[in-house]
């Protein structure tokens, strides 16, 4: 991939901001289990080249502005991401207040957006008898995606 290096933070506990009342702070605990699965992304959605920032890190820097000019992303564009962003130097990108973060992040957003989606690919119907298999088989998304998974084919019924 080409482009300009990038400026990453990798918050990966972004939910667990969003949830909090006032100001967050990862307990040890949790900034463990960010590092440990940040790791899974390096090479997919972090490019070589690009720099990935941690709060913890940077506090700890001389010169915490190691990415001075870069366009900064983040994994959830939440107050904290975007503080260690700004404090690395990297340019902030514009993000939605922490309001609208909150409420798309919440399981009722994620209710109503599946409830559109019935039958398609979030679904995960049983069929519990033929006739309702056989319905499900009809379904132009859903047959298709059933006959590739499962190699569906046709028995012969013993009588």
């Amino acid at each position: 991939m080409t482009g300009e290096p990038r400026a990453w933070v990798l918050n990966l506990d972004a939910e667990h901001e969003l949830a909090a009342a006032g100001r967050f702070t990862p307990s040890a605990h949790l900034r463990a289990l960010v590092r440990r699965e940040r790791r899974r992304l390096l090479g997919n959605l972090v490019r070589p080249g690009d720099v990935v920032l941690d709060a913890a890190e940077l506090e700890e820097e001389r010169s915490p502005r190691r990415a001075a000019g870069l366009a900064g992303l983040a994994w959830s564009p939440t107050p904290n991401a975007l503080r260690v962003l700004a404090r690395a130097g990297a340019r902030v990108p514009d993000a939605p207040p922490i309001a609208v973060l909150r409420a798309v992040n919440a399981r009722p957003f994620a209710a109503t957006v599946r409830a559109g989606l019935e039958h398609r690919a979030f679904a995960k119907p049983v069929a519990t008898a033929a006739e309702a298999f056989e319905v499900a088989l009809e379904d132009p998304v859903l047959g298709r995606r059933l006959t590739h998974t499962y190699r569906i084919e046709t028995l012969p019924v013993e009588g």
